[in-house]
């Protein structure tokens, strides 16, 4: 696939010259026969590379130690950290704590992380019961607590923990220390990291 991407790439370098050349000649004579054919050629070669990156970005998008899902890159770093920390170390590397918006990304999550909690990006800590992915401003869509979560135990938890075997979903200690599961935006914005 990747050999064809790149003949792609130089076939459709190739055509654009002898496009200019021949529309030069065009100026001076009218539209050729050539002429018309290389424009249905070269159509037909950016349509072929538009699909081409399409199916290539998503497998090989990501930097080492990182795994894709749809267009974001997911890093997991087992040692635990606060709520706190674990965002700065995330900011740090260019990316965020992970915001969990649909059931297929929970599954994906739940495939890569081994037996132990890990911090989400969630937090109500603005405003007491209205959890939000603070990155965003966006409200939590997808709803997966366990039983009687979210529960404030003793009215300080505003932070949302993701339990990888256990209860999807719990509120949590600012100051708990869990496992981080770092998000970027789109793959293509990491890129140029790669492994912390």
């Amino acid at each position: 696939m990747l050999g064809r991407f790149c003949a792609c790439v130089v076939l459709l370098s190739m055509a654009r010259f002898t496009v200019c050349q021949i529309l030069y000649s065009a100026m001076i004579g009218g539209e050729s026969p050539e002429l018309q054919a290389l424009k249905t050629t070269v159509k037909q070669l950016m349509e072929e590379l538009r699909i081409i990156k399409e199916i290539l970005p998503k497998k090989d998008s990501c930097p080492p130690n990182w795994s894709s899902f749809g267009s974001s890159c997911y890093l997991v770093n087992s040692n635990p950290k606060s709520y706190k920390d674990a965002a700065l170390s995330c900011i740090m590397q260019g990316s965020k704590l992970v915001e969990i918006e649909t059931q297929q990304e929970n599954s994906f999550l739940k495939g890569i992380l081994k037996a132990a909690d890990y911090w989400t990006g969630g937090t109500d800590s603005l405003s007491e019961n209205k959890w939000v992915w603070p990155m965003t401003g966006k409200p939590l869509d997808f709803n997966d607590w366990g039983d009687g979560e979210p529960n404030d135990s003793r009215n300080t938890e505003d932070c949302l923990e993701f339990h990888s075997i256990k209860v999807p979903r719990n509120d949590c200690l600012f100051d708990t220390n869990l496992g981080i599961v770092s998000a970027s935006v789109e793959a293509e914005n990491l890129n140029s990291l790669g492994a912390p």
